[in-house]
């Protein structure tokens, strides 16, 4: 919610890591967060091959993240259950209550011991 109130509600997400290789992994998000799941070519690679693509804007190789956009390919698209999203919904709803009544004992307990 943070983001959305930063840079407004992304339609779709992209998703990297070894976590991306599962399909129920990356449904698994598609529903909780009730967005498109773009999963990302090598996701086990992305974090590097960003990396390498930042380092060859930043060298002037190519000239805008416009530009290198295209370098990005998807592999797997993961559209949001809305049966299961409304159930993840629910849930995030009473986690946030359990939090926010028990904020307070979260933060004795995470006092460091002097």
């Amino acid at each position: 919610s943070y983001m959305e109130k930063l840079a407004g509600k992304a339609e779709s997400i992209n998703i990297i890591g070894g976590g991306a290789i599962s399909n129920i992994w990356c449904q698994i998000f598609a529903d909780a967060l009730n967005r498109k799941i773009n999963r990302v070519s090598d996701p086990k690679e992305a974090g590097a091959k960003g990396a390498a693509i930042i380092a060859m804007i930043a060298l002037g190789r190519i000239k805008s993240f416009e530009d290198a956009e295209k370098l990005v390919k998807i592999d797997a698209v993961y559209e949001p259950n809305p049966q299961n999203a409304a159930i993840y919904e629910k849930i995030f709803k009473e986690f946030k209550a359990i939090y926010k009544n028990n904020r307070q004992m979260y933060r004795r307990l995470n006092l460091k011991a002097e």
